[in-house]
């Protein structure tokens, strides 16, 4: 599609479908089909059963469904994405982790900036906590990078990956659990490491 779309109808994906123009309506992407899209052309909320892949910039409609939303680029979320997630090798993700509405399949870069993760991150990638607080209740089984010192993770050590290595130089706050990682950061050490009780 090279044409902008605009009104207040649905457009309906019913094969394998690609953007490459804006779309300022609510997209349904229906069983075994595909949009491959920039973020930034999906101008309404998008209903997924499908396959969505984004191949860049920021998205800032909510996606909803029972499909799997790809990350093929380098991608911000602004918006809700209750999807299954992939993030895609060399690719990467920024999102509040209030926005992470489905399990992660991080396979390079998840940059969480705040918010709580309620769903699951695994692969080959790493998970970087941003300039934020993040509350974990799900497991993160990447190696994790604590960015910046204004960064926190609070989690139970049971909810780090086993073997997974935590570095950086923000804060890490414990909340119970065994800690099995590979070790914390020589930066994310003494006062930086924190445990709650």
């Amino acid at each position: 599609l090279s044409k902008e779309v605009s009104g207040s109808g649905t457009t309906e994906i019913n094969g394998a479908v690609t953007f490459n123009a804006n779309v300022e309506n609510s997209i349904t992407i229906n069983g075994k089909r595909s949009l491959t899209s920039s973020a930034n052309y999906l101008g309404g909320t998008v209903s997924n059963s499908g396959t969505l892949t984004l191949t860049g910039n920021t998205l800032n409609n909510a996606v909803s469904g029972s499909g799997e939303t790809v990350i093929d680029g380098t991608v911000t979320f602004n918006a809700n994405v209750a999807n299954a997630i992939t993030i895609n090798s060399g690719k990467s993700l920024t999102s509040s982790a209030n926005y992470i509405g489905g399990t992660v399949a991080n396979n390079e870069k998840l940059t969480l900036t705040g918010g709580t993760l309620n769903n699951a991150v695994a692969g080959s990638g790493s998970t970087v906590i941003g300039n934020g607080y993040v509350l974990s209740n799900a497991l993160i089984d990447n190696p994790i990078n604590l960015s910046v010192a204004e960064s926190g993770l609070e989690i139970s050590a049971d909810n780090i990956g086993a073997g997974k290595a935590v570095t950086g130089v923000g804060n890490l706050y414990l909340t119970g659990g065994t800690l099995t990682t590979q070790g914390i950061g020589t930066q994310a050490t003494g006062e930086n490491v924190k445990t709650h009780i």
